[in-house]
C-alpha cells in the first residue's frame, strides 16, 4: 500500500491492510460537442468485472456516467436542462439509476 494512503488512515486504522476486491473495468469514452465543436460532455461506457476477495463472488455489469466538459453551460439552469436530456436519452436507451453509488460497495454486495 502506498506511504501516503497508510498516513491519511493512520489516525483509524493500522497494517496489516488486506485486499477486499478485484475490480476490472474496461472503458470507453465519447465526447459530446456543441455546435462550435467545444465538448460540452464526456459520455463513459464502462463494463465492469469484480471479485470479492472475501468469499469469491464475482459479480458484472455496465455503467454510464456523463461528465461535464469544458463547453458545458456553467449555470445550475443549462446544466440541468444538460443532465435532464442526457438523463432521458438514458433512460430510453434502457439504463436506469445505479444499483450502488461506488463499484466497490457495488463489488461487495452492498
Amino acid at each position: 500500500m502506498p506511504q501516503a494512503v497508510l498516513d491519511a488512515v493512520a489516525d483509524w486504522a493500522a497494517p496489516p491492510f488486506t485486499p477486499l476486491a478485484r475490480i476490472e473495468n474496461s472503458r470507453r469514452a465519447y465526447d459530446l460537442y456543441d455546435a462550435d465543436g467545444g465538448v460540452v460532455a464526456e459520455f463513459v461506457d464502462d463494463t465492469v468485472r469484480t471479485t470479492d476477495l472475501r468469499g469469491g463472488a464475482q459479480r458484472a455489469w455496465r455503467e454510464w456516467e456523463v461528465e461535464l466538459g469544458p463547453a458545458a453551460p456553467t449555470d445550475a439552469a443549462g446544466r440541468a436542462a444538460l443532465f435532464a436530456a442526457v438523463e432521458r436519452a438514458v433512460f430510453a436507451a434502457g439504463g436506469r439509476v445505479a444499483a450502488s453509488d461506488s463499484k466497490l460497495a457495488r463489488a461487495l454486495g452492498a
